[in-house]
């Protein structure tokens, strides 16, 4: 499918440059949860049989886009990490963890909440380095940082964890680059980057991982029982009209194709990016390559523009008038981060870009007196 075909399923006025946090769904995929809950609700059983049907198609078309043994469908990122946390404690009973410094809260949220795991961060430049020294029983790490887009090489962490059992979470990496399920324990959502329906998401684990895991399903049926992960699956109630969506979102992602998915989204971030360096030049506005920032406009490894601010700008209040006026980006501010995030879907086009880039010369003077 061209992309200029594609155009045609995103109608919505509103310029969604937050796919990190949820994507736009298309017209067809809004269609196909439609006609599903119209087809079953207040059908219980049906909901039940169908829904199945759903999830098994959405988990073959997974395969088909990133071919794995060990595929499983869930929630969103954040969910199915909080889900194995405990899993992790019952199989290796006190866990010592080691983790970078730009987890994102709701991957990292759930190991420091527990009592019987330790964690240890350091640098994502680092981690590869530390991981290797031993002495770990988890590696948890984002392939790409939601704060800066770097990406860190699974690959070469891959080799060198020893017996400890990679966690990756790959949120910000499938969709907007090319990607390769790897690591013992892998958690993706569906919602962001392939704009799936919201709360979708997918995982996979490694034969050492199911060896040692004994699911993260503790009561209820299993969704689908002759899938032979179900005990990795999540049970009882769901939301089944999504899954509904989710094969048509994943159907639309494929005949786009991985490769030039990731291309457009490199080469339409570009022309923002390049855009908003002229634009917002009187407030010195540096962009995330790698691990370091630059005054170059760049695109970030993970295929978003990130766009850190000197630290006497505030960069608040221009997000939210843009936010307010349909550009959505993602604000991102802590001790250490002052930066705006914008990711081009790859459903977008150069018109598209330019209007944000309109938008946001207009509201440049919210980011107050030039450093």
């Amino acid at each position: 499918m061209s992309f200029a075909a594609l155009r045609s399923e995103w109608t919505g006025a509103r310029l969604n440059f937050n796919p990190g946090t949820f994507g736009t769904p298309a017209a067809r995929v809004r269609t196909a949860v439609r006609a599903f809950q119209t087809e079953t609700d207040g059908w219980p059983l049906a909901q039940y049989e169908r829904g199945r049907v759903a999830v098994r198609s959405a988990r073959q078309a997974l395969g088909e886009l990133w071919p794995h043994a060990g595929l499983v469908v869930g929630a969103g990122t954040t969910s199915q990490v909080s889900a194995f946390v405990p899993a992790f404690v019952r199989a290796c009973g006190r866990v010592r963890l080691l983790t970078t410094t730009e987890e994102h809260e709701g991957g990292l949220a759930g190991w420091l909440a527990h009592p019987e795991v330790e964690v240890v961060q350091v640098a994502p430049a680092e981690v590869i380095e530390v991981a290797a020294r031993g002495g770990w029983d988890v590696v948890f790490v984002s392939e790409v940082a939601w704060t800066t887009g770097e990406r860190i090489d699974t690959a070469a962490l891959e080799a060198v964890v020893g017996e400890a059992l990679l966690v990756v979470d790959a949120a910000q990496a499938v969709g907007p680059v090319c990607f390769v399920p790897r690591g013992d324990v892998g958690v993706a959502s569906l919602h962001k980057w392939l704009a799936a329906p919201a709360g979708t998401g997918f995982g996979w684990l490694s034969p050492r991982a199911r060896a040692r895991l004994h699911g993260t399903r503790w009561a209820g049926h299993a969704l689908d029982p002759e899938h032979e992960l179900a005990e990795f699956e999540p049970a009882g109630g769901l939301d089944y009209a999504a899954w509904a969506g989710v094969g048509v979102a994943l159907e639309l992602y494929g005949g786009v194709g991985e490769a030039p998915a990731a291309a457009r989204v490199r080469a339409l971030g570009q022309r923002l990016a390049e855009g908003v360096a002229v634009a917002l030049a009187p407030w010195r506005p540096r962009f995330a390559t790698g691990a370091t920032f630059t005054e170059a406009p760049t695109v970030s490894d993970g295929g978003a523009v990130v766009a850190r601010f000197p630290r006497e700008v505030d960069p608040y209040a221009f997000y939210r008038a843009l936010d307010a006026a349909g550009l959505h980006a993602k604000c991102i501010k802590s001790p250490v981060h002052n930066q705006l995030r914008w990711g081009v879907p790859w459903w977008e086009d150069e018109a598209r870009v330019d209007e944000a880039l309109g938008m946001i010369r207009n509201h440049s003077e919210l980011l107050g007196p030039r450093p």
